[in-house]
């Protein structure tokens, strides 16, 4: 494999393949080089361990997927993710479409109990990004604002 490297990477996926692995590898080499990394490190896991239970505390909100554990919250996190990944305005459809479909695939809740699931997740997260960006703005206008009147 190692021999073939440079025929392979002339291959248009592989070579895409290949400096996304290396962006990777080189982003999380970085991290070697913050001032306060371990501050970086631990509101890292703080935040996605809070989108892991945020993701986990919706399953008791309705019958159909209050069986489901940690693990599958997980599940629904990284699938999500994939969803949101979709070249769609905030994942509006793509993400409902998805954690229907993988809920009735992997857990066989139904597609509609997933739907509902879907929407409460995604509605519930998406007006607190709203709140929390339209609060963050008027702080840093009014912070702006200030120092331009001064």
């Amino acid at each position: 494999m190692i021999r073939y490297r440079k025929k392979i990477r002339k291959i248009r996926f592989f070579r895409k393949f290949f400096d996304l692995a290396k962006g990777i590898v080189n982003g999380l080499k970085s991290i070697t080089n913050l001032e306060r990394k371990w501050e970086f490190i631990f509101h890292t896991i703080f935040m996605w361990a809070n989108y892991t239970l945020m993701t986990w505390v919706v399953v008791f909100a309705i019958e159909p997927t209050s069986h489901l554990t940690l693990g599958d919250s997980i599940f629904l996190l990284v699938i999500g993710g994939l969803a949101m990944s979709a070249p769609v305005q905030s994942g509006l459809g793509a993400f409902h479409y998805i954690i229907s479909r993988g809920l009735a695939f992997v857990e066989g809740v139904k597609i509609e109990d997933g739907l509902i699931y879907a929407f409460l997740t995604h509605e519930s997260q998406l007006l607190f990004v709203i709140l929390v960006g339209t609060v963050s703005f008027f702080i840093i206008f009014g912070k702006h604002h200030k120092e331009k009147n001064a």
